[in-house]
């Protein structure tokens, strides 16, 4: 039985990384949506749409050439790091930004694209073909509980398809799912979004009413540092006592701590 053989870009994360970067670049410099509606022009589509299917098809001859004769039956554990990006991370994220490319093709030139779901996909359980506009629920029915960049592409995507409704509630999933260090520099980037930017004020207002508040227990922040530097004195103290009676202990005479070249413990 010959071994399958995958190209060596194909094994390297950083090459679906690259190429996914600029087939988003192409869709946002041909994509947007004002006034509640789509306007598309042809620039860069073409190359999106071939860049994302290249991205697909490599994805998932990587996927099933790791996992020849099991098709996916391996546990999880045994999965390798690398089928578990490209299924869990490179796999939705191309396939959403595909198949908002694809929406804008149709709505530009009536080109209406099915996607033929190969071994390696995810999402080729149930069936194993898929229309732009099935993309979005076949995706959220696979991952329940999308990244914060999976859920920025479900927002754009269902945007594309003219359903607002469930775009503010991606992006308002993406936003909560960030570190709360950075959702206000998400929301910036929602703002400028061609694609989002009309519904930002929503999300926003969402994101007030159900993001955790911080507790006030009516500490101050010189407090709270005191706090920390006497935990963190005290830790070093026991430490520096753990170490000092390590020091003096006498030796065990266990052979399994014989170092060679002294003398064995008897």
């Amino acid at each position: 039985m010959s071994e399958l053989r995958t190209p060596p870009h194909a094994e390297n994360p950083d090459w679906y990384r690259i190429n996914y970067a600029l087939a988003a670049h192409y869709a946002n410099e041909s994509i947007a949506v004002k006034g509640g509606q789509l306007q598309v022009t042809e620039r860069w589509l073409d190359e999106g749409s071939e860049l994302c299917e290249k991205l697909l098809k490599t994805c998932w001859s990587t996927v099933e050439a790791h996992q020849w004769g099991w098709l996916g039956l391996l546990p999880q554990k045994d999965v390798s790091p690398l089928v578990r990006f490209l299924q869990g991370t490179a796999e939705p994220l191309v396939l959403t930004l595909w198949a908002g490319i694809a929406l804008a093709k149709n709505q530009l030139r009536g080109d209406r694209r099915i996607l033929v779901l190969a071994n390696g996909s995810r999402l080729n359980r149930r069936r194993n073909r898929l229309s732009p506009g099935e993309v979005l629920g076949a995706v959220v029915e696979a991952f329940p509980e999308p990244s914060t960049a999976l859920a920025y592409n479900l927002a754009c995507l269902a945007m594309i398809n003219e359903n607002s409704g469930r775009a503010v509630n991606f992006a308002t999933i993406a936003v909560l799912r960030e570190r709360p260090t950075k959702r206000a520099s998400l929301l910036k980037e929602i703002g400028a979004d061609p694609i989002l930017g009309e519904i930002v004020d929503q999300v926003g207002a969402l994101v007030e009413k159900f993001a955790p508040k911080p507790v006030d227990d009516g500490t101050s922040n010189a407090e709270v540092t005191n706090k920390k530097k006497k935990k963190k004195k005290k830790k070093k103290k026991k430490k520096d006592k753990t170490s000092s009676e390590a020091a003096t202990a006498p030796r065990p005479t266990d052979a399994r701590t014989w170092i060679p070249g002294s003398e064995r413990p008897t």
